[in-house]
């Protein structure tokens, strides 16, 4: 019975930590010389590029030794690069492009 409580709230606070960095990412973002807008969506995190047309959605992937947090970026199915932001905080990192292009990122102050 212990052991059920015990995994029962482990799960729980799990499911609550991802939730609360998950809404810490939302915003907007300057990257490189352009800009996107992080929303999450439900069980989604959507990306809106300034001048796109429609959305990416990003995955997340690993947290790094460093504590760096690790999203993938897709396109339907296809890969498009990844935002590595510094901490959960969300406010700077970098953004790789798929063709190995770097970009700074820096989290608007709204």
């Amino acid at each position: 019975m212990k052991t059920k409580i015990f995994f029962s709230a482990f799960f729980i606070s799990l499911f609550l930590t991802v939730s609360a960095y998950s809404q810490d990412i939302n915003g907007s973002y300057s990257v490189g010389r352009t800009s996107c807008t992080i929303e999450y969506s439900g069980n989604l995190l959507n990306c809106y590029w300034r001048d796109g047309v429609g959305n990416t959605s990003l995955v997340y992937t690993e947290e790094l030794p460093n504590g760096n947090l690790v999203y993938e970026e897709y396109d339907s199915s296809t890969y498009s690069g990844r935002f590595i932001f510094k901490n959960s905080y969300y406010y700077s990192g970098v953004y790789e492009r798929a063709d190995g292009r770097k970009f700074n990122v820096r989290k608007s102050r709204e």
